[in-house]
């Protein structure tokens, strides 16, 4: 009962039913991470032995995908930015369905094109910022036809604030391509870690797959997308990253390496952030701060705070409403009422000596409708901040 009153609270404060006091002085930026959530579980295409199971597993995750609909869930993520107003947005798990090069509707359907179509209906003008590209796998069903996943993330600001994407290699005034020294070579992985260009962002160096899937290996990419921003003539970098699973094999009690080595790179490739810009770096990082070490892999969460990074939940007066911050996870097909989350992966982190934050958890009351069962918008809850710099 205590649970469900402070997230009525929390759900109150996001739609503005209660004002909250403001922030005073300094310069002001609204930021916003959101997990839109792909629509179903793939574990089951990841441990299919064989091609009958495979097509089996694509099948079935298909259809939750489209039991979850993600134009309905994209209508309540919108009312969610309605409400707040960020000025630069992450998504993450982006996902566009296609079959045959076509999206005729749910499950096949472009998650950006309904998120932007749902904004626009709100009366908000956001525009696509950068984009990344992670995992983009084709496969054929029959009956169904060649079904192209791919799964991105976004940076979204709203129109006319001024922005530069950091496209490219480090040479060119990108991100990419910067090495970065493996702490633990010697047990995995290259000697130096070294993203790769993709669309407007980079992909990690080391990344989890899928070795002997039935239709061959399945790289699982992920990465971190970025871009230079001004608002209210103040200048941010705003990094957002979806960072691998804390353990992407459950057969393999060293793949967790794979997030640790992601998150070196990460924190390694935004060290040359210029002076003067603050640095904002938020996302879905797979990793919370009661995870621990397993002897030399540090979980992400402890890698990115020891780098000089604050998470704003720490500073966060609003956290007394909910003090666990939990963000995931609901069930795979959003259906559990009420929720279920009891983690907090999903983080805004800031690389600056003074400033004061406001934050709460968004997506805490479920979607009721008339004509159909009550749902989440996602697995995740998002984390809008308001922060404010002296």
């Amino acid at each position: 009962m205590k649970r469900l009153f402070t997230r009525v609270m929390v759900g109150l404060l996001c739609i503005g039913v209660f004002a909250a006091p403001a922030l005073a002085g300094g310069d002001r930026v609204k930021v916003m991470t959101r997990n839109q959530y792909l629509g179903a579980d793939l574990t089951g295409l990841i441990i299919a032995k064989t091609e009958a199971d495979f097509i089996a597993a694509a099948k079935t995750a298909l259809a939750i995908v489209a039991g979850n609909d993600f134009p309905r869930r994209a209508r309540r993520l919108a009312t969610e930015v309605a409400f707040t107003k960020p000025d630069l947005i992450g998504l993450q798990e982006v996902f566009k369905f296609s079959v045959n090069g076509v999206t005729p509707g749910p499950p096949f359907v472009d998650h950006l094109a309904e998120t932007l179509k749902a904004l626009e209906q709100r009366g908000q003008r956001y525009v696509v910022a950068a984009t990344l590209e992670n995992l983009d796998i084709t496969i054929h069903i029959p009956d169904i036809g060649d079904v192209r996943v791919l799964d991105r993330d976004v940076i979204l600001v709203r129109k006319g604030i001024a922005f530069t994407k950091l496209k490219g290699d480090v040479t060119n005034g990108g991100l990419c391509g910067l090495p970065i020294p493996n702490p633990v070579s010697g047990f995995f992985g290259p000697l130096t870690l070294k993203s790769t260009e993709s669309e407007d962002g980079c992909n990690y160096t080391v990344l989890a797959k899928v070795e002997n899937s039935p239709v061959g290996s399945i790289s699982i990419e992920r990465g971190f997308v970025a871009v230079d921003a001004t608002v209210r003539g103040e200048d941010y970098r705003f990094v957002n990253t979806h960072l691998e699973v804390q353990q992407p094999n459950p057969m393999d009690s060293n793949s967790q390496i794979i997030q640790f080595l992601q998150s070196v790179e990460l924190v390694g490739s935004l060290y040359n952030t210029p002076p003067g810009r603050k640095l904002i770096l938020l996302g879905d990082v797979n990793s919370s701060p009661d995870d621990a070490p397993l002897g030399p892999i540090v979980p992400p969460y402890q890698i990115i705070t020891k780098a000089g990074f604050t998470d704003i939940w720490d500073i966060n007066p609003w956290a007394k409403f909910d003090p666990e911050g939990y963000t995931c996870c609901e069930f795979e097909d959003l259906s559990n009422i009420p929720s279920v989350q009891d983690e907090r992966i999903d983080i805004v982190f800031v690389q600056d000596d003074s400033f004061k934050a406001r934050a709460f958890v968004t997506g805490q009351v479920p979607i009721f409708t008339l004509d159909q069962q009550p749902s989440w918008a996602s697995d995740h809850g998002g984390v809008f901040g308001k922060l404010i710099f002296k």
